[in-house]
């Protein structure tokens, strides 16, 4: 197993450089993800339009159920299909 030795960093080159006991290995980094910063017509239109498609597919689920439902034989007293 490897344990670090020394850290030394390169700001520009967003490398971190690391000496281990079976050498140097160098830590490529990414930058560090942040919250985004919607304006406020963007993310209104975002909530709405992300309303509108939830309130389609319940509607939609709810037309399949009733669709399904009148389509199902119908079985007589406590008797299961099966």
């Amino acid at each position: 197993m490897d344990q670090g030795c020394h850290i030394a960093t390169t700001a520009p080159c967003r490398r971190e450089p690391a000496g281990t006991s079976e050498g140097l290995y160098v830590h490529r980094l990414q930058a560090v993800p942040t919250i985004p910063n919607y304006s406020g017509g963007s993310l209104t239109g975002k909530w709405l339009l992300t309303i509108a498609l939830s309130l389609d597919v319940i509607v939609l689920a709810g037309v399949a159920l009733v669709v399904w439902s009148l389509r199902r034989p119908r079985t007589e007293g406590d008797k299961s299909p099966t």
